[in-house]
Order: structure tokens, then C-alpha cells, then sequence
């Protein structure tokens, strides 16, 4: 495990040559990989010197030539304004023939209120690419509260000439209002300070210049600490192009007056002749300095919390070690800390400025905190101290030991940057870091009006801390401080979290279990299906086979086995090998499941893992991964829990003993998704594998494993609401990542089958476990998908790939609804796939509820029906149901 020292040489040395020189990671990452991965942030955009609109409508009169091109029932002048009606999930509109030159640096302004839904886009036409394409494009987020919002977007294009424009404002159907759009050509500044570091007694910041020919180039430094100001300054003469870390000094005298203040503020100014200096502010954070005697303090019997004077910072101690900072307490629109007069009494603190109001209130290891601005403000920012082993964005990042926020590793276009996300991409209120320290977890109240921040390890302020915070105007948090790594884990935060806030209501269902059955089956036998048997998806690109799955869920929503020449395994998300047995093809199941057994025996390593070497790999740190593993494991003790097959079980367990070493849930999906992606299918088969290690073995380590992996995938669900968009609760965020790690980028929309496999598995921890109602849990998904499901038109009955939340989107291809069912029925009380009794070392497998009497397996079939079991992984029995059947298995 790194220690601070390495993981400041790593970030210099990413600084300092562009790419990763030590390794952060517990296996080898490759050179290449490295320098595709960690990048760092500078989440100060380069500063704009001039701007100048070159181009622009107003349709006071009309709508200036610009024309409705698709989902656009009308575009009109009124009052004013172009008032666009769509009426599907993709309008967009053209601008008028256009030739306007490019420059360098260009921006598109538009003025919009929306009560539609989902993102703007704005794609752009140049000489040298005439065509509209995703590359020729940008997407912003868009504000549909029926508030006027102007949106600046910033464009680079290619060739001499924009042609044209085409505007997507929403992707929704809705009332959209455009007032006036301007193209702009924008003038930055020839510097920025791309990067600061601090580096023991020494700080450095990487300052670029991007001018034309050579230019004389001063940086400065201002130290300040109370009263205390330091300057130091450096010149030199640089070419367009080049980058120049200049170095600074940090001695006594950059601590206050007596050298030994344990903050400072340092402001790096970068400036050239004729133009105004650029800066940038940093605070630091001297860990071994004494906490002066004018601090004030709260404690109790397990936090102190020192406070600067004028409530500028907080440390924090926890059991008297000092684990975080907290500073500042309250950042201002301008960059400056709001100062506060400070009133101390036991363990509350009370903070009033005139620009801001904090109150600080002890409990346990927990801070509560409030705080109150007239303005939005950037308030508690948190830096937890030690080696990072795990953090967490909720619905965006999800780090092991060492990660950085905001890598490539999952996404490599601009999007990769995601420290200051919008308020949908997030799934619940909750910011969390463990280091080999300490433990903190930042559990604010109102994603509707708050948006976080976070940033490890530290590039705002170039340190080797990590950073977290909330924006607002009124922020309501309880900040944890436990124990750290070892003692503690993130699924330790996530439970307290969860425990703390409560689970998200389930929404009303949109319809009855019968209807929402009919409307299941009305898929199946129309959309999905045609002469060669039914299709995964229903669009015609999908190829229709036999399905075992959709036969199955055919005959246990009617009673009636579909006449079809054959079964094909598989077809929908969650098995159902029922259809086997009712048609009088179990033998052939009994076949396919132990040749598939045998041949995951075969290729399992000696370690127990299982590896990949396809092209998804590529930025991940090593040749394997949980969700990799927990795959092969679910089907290895699924094997052995049909069949009792002493080598799958076996197989199973050593593969579950590897995967106790794994700590995100990742790399599951590699069939389009980087293998280093945390992926909520991953937790989904490591809970199903566990359970059934559980199950067969009865070892309670299988069961905490089951229940580490459970709660790790809760931070994938959408626990906050956004108006009344019923399928927002409990919507599932697949995965970190964006496919081929460049598009469609996942973050932020719903794939609401991937959280079907998980509600499954977490129905089957809920007979073993109730550190949750884990039942609730997947019903909340289930419903989800019940809203997200057709229930009209051509689709109806199916369930979309993904789901636009703020504008009811559905997009394709559009899944069969089998898993749906198959939930839907245990959570009814009812089978939905096949069942198994064991005794004394003898188990049988039916497609009805079984139980063993003695020596006598009592099965409650149908009268009536035929139907076959398996009995010890060997024999078929074909059965003439008198309703209750019974079988000696001896």
C-alpha cells in the first residue's frame, strides 16, 4: 500500500511528464494505460479576455429562417420569443445557410425556457465536414422548470467555415421558448495555470502559454496567513506552447507572523504584458503544526473539532489523532472564505457572518452542520487525510485503492470530468472516502437544491488529500468520522447512510399484477415473436430462437407450454428452465448445465480466478475483476446447487476465497464496457454466488461476503425523486462508464434490466439477512421498471435498454419482459423458475414447489400435467400430476 510520500512523487511525476511513474495500484498497470488513466484536473476553465457575437438570431417578427426539421408539432414567433411544441423524444431544429469563419475559441449562446425534459445538444456544420455527426457536437445540461436559463457552450470547430447549425433542446415532448441565439467568438487568455502541486517545503505550479512567438512571462506567489504576506516571483521567456512549472518556496515565514500557523492561503498569479493577470487560490494545510491557542474548541468523548477564529477552517481529531480538515467552512461566489464570529459551548458551535451562518452540533463520531448563505456558496469542504483505499460519487464514482476521481479508466472524452456533476447524475446524497486513517462519510439533505463536489486526491489545491463539499444556499449535513481502513469499509458508510436518511418510498404501481401480466404476454405473443420463436429484443435485428426463458414465462403466466420444435437456453435476464421440464426436456437441460459446469472447470487458473484478455481490458490494472469472477462463480454453485456436484461446489468455493480480495463491484459487462467499470451487475452475481456458497456449506463467511457485495450495489439506485417522475425512485445506474469508453456515456441514465439480476439476488439474501429490508429494496427496482415499461403502441409490453428520467424517454432496443415476471412472482410468493429440496445429501429439482417428508419429495403440481424432476443430478423422472405428487427420491 502507497503512503502519502509515493502518492505525492506518483502525482508530480503525472504532473511533470504526463504520465504515471509509480505504481497506484495493487497490480501492474502498464506505462500506456497509466497515461490513458490518471489525468489531472484543472477545474479552472481558462480565462476569457474578449468576446464578440459574430453572428445571431431574435425572433421578435419571426423565426428567422430557422426551420423544424423532426418531433416538432409547431416552431412560431410569439411574444417575442420562438415557441417550439414538441412532440416526440428527439426534436431538433436548423438554423438558416450560415458563413460564419471559425476562430480558435467559439461559443453558441442560447436563451431557453423549458417545461420539457432531458438534455440540449448543439451540433455544428463546417466547409470540412458538411455532415451533422456526434463529433461535430455538444451536449449541455439543461434546466426544464419553466425558468428562463442562458446556456454558453463552448465550441472548437475544424475547417474555415460554419455552415451550419442544428439545435436539439430538449429530448422530450414539452413547451420550449427560445428568446435569442448568438454564435461568438471568444478571445482567452494567452496563460493559464493548468496545475499546482504541494510538495513538501515547496510549491509548483504549471503555467502554459498559448500565445503566438515568445512572450516574457512573470508567476508570483502570495502566502497569506492571518495578517502575514509573503511574495515571491520568478520570469522567464516562453514560446507558444510551452509549459513552465515554476517552484516556490515554503518556509516560515509563509505560516503567519510566528511561522507556525497550520493553514495558509496561497494565490499564484501568472501575467505578461498587455493583459490582465490570471491566478488561482489554493489553501494549504501543514499537518504537524500545533493548533494555535486563539482556536476554539467542541468535543465530546470521541471528536474535538478546533476551530480558527474568525471560522475560516476546522481541524478535526478524532480519539485525539487529527484525521481531516475542514476548510473552508464557507467559500463565496469571489473565492474567499466568508468570515464568521465564532461562540463555542460543549459540543456546539455557533458561526455569523454577514454573508453566512454555521452551526456546528457533536454526536458521536458524527458532526452535524448547518449551514445558511445568501447566495449559493461551496460550504464544508472536507479534505480526508491518508492513503486513499476506497471513495464514493454516488452514480458516478466508485474508487479501490489508490484511483483517481475523474480518470479515463471508464470514459476517455471530455466527460471523463465529473467532480461537479449535474444533480440527476447523482443517485443519492451521499459523499464518502476511507484511507488507511480514517473513515468519513458527508450525508447532506436535498439533492434537489444541492450539488457536490468531489476530487480525489485533491486538484483543486494540488495535495495529497480528498476533497469533498456541497454547494447551496441552505445545506443540512451530518459528516461521520469512524474508523479507518480495516475496521472499516465503504459498505460500513453506505449501511450507515442508508440506516441514517431511510430507503426511498416504492412508488405506486402503474397497474395491477394481472395487468401488468396481459401486457407481459401481449409482448411475447406480438412484438416478440414470429415463426422462428421469440426475439431477446423485439426490433427485427435481434434474431428470434425457441427460448427457454420465454417459454417458460409463457407457461407459468398460463398454465400452457408453448408447441414449439425445440429450446434454446437463456433469452432473458433472469433464467427460467422451467420450460425444460414441462416439455419433457430435462435430460437435455441435465446436459447443457454440466457441460457448461465442466467446461468452467476446466479454464478456472489455479488461484481460483478467471481471466480476460479481450480488447476491454485496456485500462483496467490487471486481467480480472469481480463481476469477471462472480459470473463464473453464480454458475458453478448454481450447478451445484441443482445437482450436488461435489467438483462445481468446490470449483465455486475456491473462486468465491479469490474474490474476498476484490473491493468495487466491476467488469461485468465486457461485452461493450471496460473491465475497471463499476458495474451493478457485478454486485448482483457476487450476492447470488455467496448466498448459494451459504446455502450449500452453511458458513456464515459466505454470508457477510453476500451481504459486503448487497450493499455495495445500493449506491447504484436513485434514492431522491425529481418532480412527480415516478420511475426516478429506486432507477438503477448500470454502470460508471460509457461503452467503448466513449459513447453512449451511462452516467446519469437508468438501465433498469442490469438492476433486474440484482433484485433477484437481493430477494434471495432476504431469507438469510435483515441488515435491510432487502425485499423492499427490489421491489422499488421492479416498480421502476414498471413505469419505464410500453404499456401502448407497438413496444407495448416491453422494457426500454434505458430511460431518460427528467424527460420520460425511452430508447431502444426494447427487452422482452420475462425477468419482469419472474420478480414479479416471487415477490407474489409464487415460483418463478424451478425448485429445489435437499436432505440428507439428496436433492430434487422441479418446476413446482417441492419439500422434502422423510424419505418422500411432496410436490404441489397441477392436476393434470405432465411434467419430469431431476433427482441427484442423474436421474429424469417423468411425472402424471394428481396435484399433490409425491416420490420416494431413496
Amino acid at each position: 500500500m502507497l503512503k502519502i510520500t509515493q502518492i505525492i512523487a506518483t502525482y508530480v511525476a503525472i504532473l511533470t511528464t504526463g504520465f504515471i511513474t509509480t505504481d497506484l495500484h495493487a497490480a501492474d498497470l502498464t506505462e500506456a494505460a497509466a497515461r490513458d488513466v490518471n489525468v489531472v484536473i484543472n477545474p479552472h476553465p481558462r480565462a476569457e479576455l474578449a468576446r464578440e457575437t459574430v453572428h445571431g438570431w431574435r425572433f421578435e417578427q419571426d423565426i428567422a429562417d430557422w426551420e423544424a426539421a423532426h418531433h416538432i408539432e409547431s416552431a412560431q414567433s410569439q411574444d417575442g420569443v420562438m415557441v417550439i411544441e414538441t412532440n416526440g423524444s428527439d426534436p431538433y431544429l436548423f438554423s438558416p445557410l450560415l458563413e460564419v469563419p471559425t476562430t480558435e475559441a467559439m461559443s453558441i449562446r442560447v436563451r431557453i425556457r423549458s417545461e420539457a425534459g432531458g438534455d440540449g445538444q448543439l451540433f455544428w456544420a463546417t466547409d470540412d465536414g458538411p455532415h451533422f455527426t456526434e463529433s461535430r457536437s455538444k451536449r449541455f445540461t439543461m434546466e426544464h422548470d419553466g425558468k428562463w436559463h442562458e446556456y454558453d457552450v463552448p465550441i472548437q470547430p475544424t475547417g474555415t467555415t460554419i455552415t451550419r447549425l442544428r439545435l436539439d433542446p430538449a429530448q422530450a415532448t414539452g413547451r420550449i421558448e427560445v428568446s435569442h441565439f448568438t454564435i461568438d467568438t471568444v478571445q482567452l487568455h494567452p496563460l493559464e495555470i493548468e496545475r499546482v502541486q504541494a510538495e513538501g517545503d515547496a510549491f509548483h505550479a504549471w503555467v502554459r502559454y498559448h500565445g503566438e512567438g515568445e512572450q516574457r512571462v512573470t508567476v508570483a506567489s502570495h502566502f497569506k496567513s492571518g495578517p502575514s504576506q509573503v511574495q515571491q516571483q520568478h520570469e522567464k521567456t516562453l514560446s507558444s506552447g510551452d509549459v513552465w512549472r515554476a517552484t516556490f518556496e515554503i518556509d516560515d515565514a509563509s505560516w503567519g507572523r510566528d511561522g507556525k500557523a497550520p493553514v495558509a492561503r496561497f494565490d499564484v498569479e501568472a501575467s505578461t504584458a498587455g493583459v490582465e493577470p490570471v491566478s488561482r487560490r489554493v489553501r494549504l494545510h501543514r499537518e504537524n503544526a500545533a493548533t494555535p491557542e486563539n482556536w476554539k474548541t467542541i468535543s465530546n468523548e470521541t471528536l474535538t473539532v478546533r476551530l480558527h477564529p474568525r471560522g475560516l477552517f476546522a481541524r478535526i481529531y478524532r480519539e485525539g489523532e487529527r484525521v481531516a480538515l475542514i476548510g473552508p467552512l464557507v467559500t463565496l461566489a469571489n473565492g474567499d472564505s466568508a468570515g464568521m464570529d465564532v461562540q463555542t459551548q460543549g459540543d456546539r458551535a455557533t458561526l455569523i457572518g454577514e454573508e453566512a451562518r454555521v452551526t456546528l452540533r457533536l454526536e458521536g463520531a458524527q458532526l452535524h452542520a448547518t449551514v445558511e448563505a445568501e447566495e449559493e456558496v461551496e460550504a464544508l469542504v472536507t479534505r480526508v487525510l491518508g492513503d486513499l483505499e476506497q471513495g464514493l460519487l454516488p452514480g458516478l464514482e466508485h474508487l479501490g485503492a489508490g484511483e483517481w476521481s475523474s480518470s479515463k479508466a471508464d470514459i476517455e472524452t471530455e466527460e471523463h470530468v465529473r467532480f461537479e456533476p449535474p444533480r440527476m447524475h447523482v443517485t443519492m446524497p451521499l459523499l464518502a472516502v476511507v484511507t488507511d486513517r480514517v473513515s468519513v462519510a458527508m450525508l447532506y439533505n436535498d439533492l434537489s437544491e444541492n450539488r457536490p463536489i468531489f476530487a480525489s486526491p485533491n486538484f483543486f489545491d494540488g495535495t495529497a488529500d480528498h476533497r469533498m463539499s456541497v454547494r447551496g444556499e441552505r445545506i443540512e449535513a451530518v459528516l461521520r468520522f469512524d474508523e479507518a481502513w480495516g475496521e472499516q469499509r465503504l459498505e460500513d458508510l453506505i449501511t450507515w447512510a442508508y440506516k441514517t436518511r431511510g430507503m426511498a418510498d416504492v412508488a405506486e404501481r402503474p397497474r395491477s399484477t394481472d395487468e401488468q401480466f396481459a401486457l407481459s404476454l401481449h409482448a411475447l405473443n406480438g412484438v416478440l415473436r414470429n415463426d422462428n420463436g421469440w426475439g431477446h429484443c423485439a426490433e427485427e435485428s435481434w434474431a428470434r430462437n425457441f427460448y427457454a426463458d420465454h417459454a417458460g414465462t409463457i407457461w407459468r403466466l398460463t398454465g400452457e407450454m408453448p408447441d414449439v420444435p425445440e429450446l434454446v437456453r437463456g433469452g432473458a435476464h433472469l433464467p427460467n428452465d422451467s420450460a425444460y421440464f414441462a416439455s419433457g426436456r430435462a435430460q437435455q437441460w441435465l446436459n447443457q448445465v454440466n457441460g457448461e459446469a465442466a467446461r468452467l472447470r476446466d479454464i478456472q487458473r489455479e488461484d481460483g480466478s478467471y481471466g480476460y484478455d479481450g480488447k476491454y481490458a485496456r485500462t483496467h490494472f490487471e486481467d480480472t475483476a469481480s463481476g469477471h469472477n462472480g459470473k463464473q462463480a453464480a454458475t458453478l454453485l448454481t450447478h451445484a446447487w441443482y445437482t450436488g456436484n461435489a467438483d462445481s461446489l468446490a470449483a465455486g468455493l475456491k473462486t468465491l476465497e479469490y474474490a474476498k480480495r476484490f473491493r468495487t463491484p466491476r467488469g461485468a459487462q465486457v461485452w461493450e464496457m471496460p473491465m475497471h467499470t463499476p458495474d451493478v451487475l457485478a454486485a448482483a452475481r457476487l450476492v447470488r454466488a455467496y448466498v448459494l456458497a451459504y446455502r450449500l456449506t452453511g458458513d456464515e463467511d459466505h454470508l457477510t461476503e453476500a451481504k459486503r457485495w448487497a450493499i455495495s450495489g445500493l449506491p447504484f439506485l436513485y434514492q431522491w425523486q425529481m418532480g412527480d417522475e415516478a420511475a426516478m425512485p429506486w432507477a438503477v445506474i448500470a454502470v460508471y462508464g460509457a461503452t467503448n469508453w466513449e459513447a453512449p456515456n451511462w452516467i446519469g441514465l437508468p438501465v433498469q434490466w442490469c438492476g433486474l439480476p440484482y433484485a433477484d439476488a437481493l430477494l434471495m439474501l432476504a431469507e438469510h439477512d435483515e441488515t435491510f429490508d432487502w425485499t423492499h429494496v427490489a421491489e422499488g427496482i421492479l416498480v421502476s421498471a414498471e413505469w419505464q415499461m410500453y404499456d401502448e403502441g407497438e413496444m407495448a409490453g416491453t422494457l426500454p435498454d434505458s430511460f431518460v428520467l427528467d424527460a420520460g424517454e425511452r430508447r431502444g432496443p426494447n427487452i422482452n419482459p420475462c425477468a419482469m415476471v419472474s420478480l414479479r412472482l416471487r415477490l407474489e410468493g409464487d415460483l418463478a423458475n424451478l425448485a429445489v429440496a435437499e436432505a440428507d445429501g439428496r436433492r430434487v429439482v422441479s418446476p413446482y414447489p417441492v419439500s422434502f417428508e422423510g424419505d418422500v419429495a411432496r410436490i404441489e403440481a397441477s392436476p393434470g400435467q405432465r411434467y419430469q424432476i431431476v433427482i441427484d443430478g442423474e436421474r429424469v423422472l417423468t411425472i402424471d400430476s394428481q396435484g399433490v405428487d409425491e416420490v420416494n427420491a431413496w
